[in-house]
């Protein structure tokens, strides 16, 4: 059996200790690495679960700058009392109410005495899906095929503004997104047979919808009401569902949100999105061009 610290050799378990280091700093890299895909990396603040009123607002408060949100939750579901730790989804807020998704499923979160919501929350503990975020508007309407095109657009407008800093999540914020869809006739059944299936797929609430003939409309604005990309892209498949095979898609008055793999924090920063968005100015408004370090 080797010695534990073996000084003639230079050895510590009987591996050199050159080598031990070097598999100590890949351990060290590699739960580093594991713990940032398990779980968003940006603590931002942790709340008591008797705070939920300011809960609430802290929530609010990042979901407006454009933040994807999550919350570590410690607590009970208050259907049968068992104890409840995870991370949720938080995809909107009311006063003394969070509201979340767990794996596909809608869920409430209210203070240690709730007995209304899902689950009753000791501790919460709110966390940025990304470090940074770029604030980016577009000047004109996109028009494109398909959604999958238009997406498309929005990710490669992303990649090239965030340069370096990389990209790990969109949200889109659009005016409009109209659907020309021909032939098409409204009816109070269709908007509710529309509105059932984006409750049913998308986490984030969709509240104005428009159903008109020949189109249908969406309305992702303010900032409150952004989806991200995969959220958007859901559209499709609802769409498919319902058997409404539209011919084009536009957006107009789009603003992205681009959550940065990278902190963008030091000097300089500023200078190195201006210098990417340029080439895109006649793309996207480069006077607007905005970016959160922190959140």
């Amino acid at each position: 059996m080797p010695k534990l610290l073996d000084r003639e050799k230079g050895k510590i378990l009987g591996i050199n200790a050159f080598d031990l280091f070097v598999i100590l700093l890949i351990l060290f890299l590699s739960f580093s690495l594991i713990s940032r895909v398990i779980r968003p990396g940006e603590q931002v603040k942790e709340y008591s679960g008797l705070n939920i009123q300011n809960a609430a607002l802290e929530f609010t408060r990042l979901n407006n700058l454009g933040f994807v949100v999550y919350g570590e939750i410690d607590g009970k579901w208050t259907i049968n009392g068992s104890q409840f730790k995870g991370t949720i989804l938080l995809v909107d807020a009311l006063e003394t109410r969070l509201i979340g998704s767990l794996n596909g499923r809608s869920v409430t979160i209210g203070g240690p005495n709730a007995y209304l919501e899902d689950l009753a929350a000791k501790t919460i503990v709110f966390r940025t899906e990304t470090p940074s975020l770029i604030r980016v508007n577009v000047k004109k309407p996109i028009i494109a095929g398909d959604l999958q095109e238009l997406i498309e657009d929005l990710r490669n407008i992303s990649t090239n503004v965030a340069g370096k800093y990389g990209v790990k999540t969109i949200k889109v914020q659009a005016y409009t997104l109209v659907f020309d869809i021909p032939g098409f006739k409204a009816t109070a059944m269709r908007y509710l047979e529309i509105r059932n299936k984006l409750s049913e797929n998308i986490p984030y609430p969709v509240q104005k919808i428009y159903v008109v003939d020949d189109y249908i409309s969406f309305s992702l604005y303010p900032t409150s009401l952004a989806l991200r990309d995969i959220d958007l892209l859901k559209l499709d498949q609802i769409l498919n569902e319902l058997g409404l095979n539209y011919s084009r898609v536009m957006a107009d008055q789009i603003e992205i949100y681009i959550g940065t793999q990278e902190s963008l924090v030091g000097v300089g920063v500023y200078g190195e999105i201006l210098a990417n968005a340029r080439p895109l100015s006649d793309v996207i408004d480069t006077t607007k061009l905005t970016f959160i370090p922190k959140p």
